[in-house]
């Protein structure tokens, strides 16, 4: 799962979670860059995201995001920041 929400604090909230979604059809990937884009037309300089640590392909979506990427991991959860560039 990944919860992803604007951290600035501008009153423009997205909060989604891709769940069970077919893997190795690039969901995943077309929904991050589509709601990167949405929200950086909408002033959003980034997201945060949870990962469950076992979650691998959504770890590499966001590696491949093309945002600049920090992470830390606690109680088997990676908590990203992702910032547009």
């Amino acid at each position: 799962m990944l919860d992803a929400f604007n951290r600035f604090g501008n009153g423009r909230n997205l909060l989604w979670a891709l769940v069970c979604l077919k893997q190795n059809h690039g969901i995943r990937t077309f929904l991050l860059n589509y709601f990167v884009t949405i929200a950086k037309r909408n002033g959003i300089a980034g997201f945060t995201a949870e990962v469950l640590v076992d979650n691998k392909p959504m770890m590499a979506v966001l590696h491949k995001s093309g945002c600049k990427i920090r992470s830390q991991l606690e109680d088997r959860v990676y908590s990203f920041e992702l910032d547009f560039e």
